[in-house]
């Protein structure tokens, strides 16, 4: 069973903060049921993370077994857009107006839905957007 997971995982591994060994604990059971794999994006953001070079970034996924996905497909980009615009559509349904910066996060969880058979996150209200996709979390 292949598992993606989201930036905040590896950010709390590489960060080593008070959840860091339950996470590592679940990231190891999980690891045991199949593979582990990020999606371009979460590779992007653990770039934008100050003071992580790229060599601690490749060092760390090779070391943990964590696979890097690139493939993307058209389905993966239309899954994400129609996720953000349905979640734009219920902000503004709500009253709220300008537009929150999330679409990495649906770019995450399509990736996900359509390249694995679940999410591990530890925000999951992230990905209420995708009803379908199994979230693992704490």
């Amino acid at each position: 069973m292949k598992t993606a997971l989201d930036t905040n995982v590896i950010s709390e591994l590489l960060d080593g903060h008070g959840r860091s060994q339950d996470v590592l604990q679940h990231l190891n059971s999980l690891h045991r049921q199949g593979p582990l794999l990020i999606c371009g994006v979460v590779y992007a953001e653990l770039h934008a993370r100050s003071n992580t070079p790229q060599t601690l970034i490749d060092r760390f996924l090779e070391e943990t077994g964590i696979g890097f996905d690139v493939e993307g497909s058209r389905d993966l980009w239309a899954e994400a857009g129609r996720a953000n615009a349905d979640y734009h559509a219920r902000r503004r349904a709500g009253g709220l107006s300008g537009v929150r910066p999330v679409l990495p996060d649906f770019l995450i969880g399509a990736h996900a839905l359509l390249r694995a058979d679940r999410l591990f996150t530890l925000n999951p209200d992230d990905f209420s957007d995708f009803p379908t996709l199994q979230i693992i979390t704490l």
